[in-house]
């Protein structure tokens, strides 16, 4: 996975883009305050998430590893996302698709 930036409105352009060729998708967006002020994750096809339980968050944000199957965040750094009271999600299903983007007030991607 590298980083990519966009301009304002790009997201939405290639989350469009994506949608013609895979489908409608879920959309999981970031919900509280927090530094990073927006994000968000489309999901198509099979790809189930569900957030991670407390216990496994905690050993993330103390910089421990933990075993839980494949799992994302808004900004790539789970013991930064855990710190920062955002969401971890672990991956399940089947076949699909996933795309994660995260920004500040400056435009900064995370």
């Amino acid at each position: 996975m590298e980083p990519a930036f966009f301009r304002l409105g790009e997201a939405d352009e290639d989350i469009g883009r994506l949608s013609k060729k895979y489908g409608v998708p879920q959309i999981l967006k970031i919900t509280q305050g927090s530094p990073v002020l927006s994000g968000i994750i489309p999901i198509w096809g099979q790809i189930k998430v569900e957030p991670l339980a407390p216990s496994p968050v905690s050993e993330l944000a103390a910089n421990r590893d933990i075993r839980a199957g494949f799992l994302v965040s808004y900004l790539g750094s789970f013991r930064r996302t855990a710190q920062l009271g955002l969401p971890i999600y672990r991956l399940s299903g089947g076949p699909g698709f996933i795309w994660i983007a995260s920004w500040g007030a400056d435009g900064k991607v995370y």
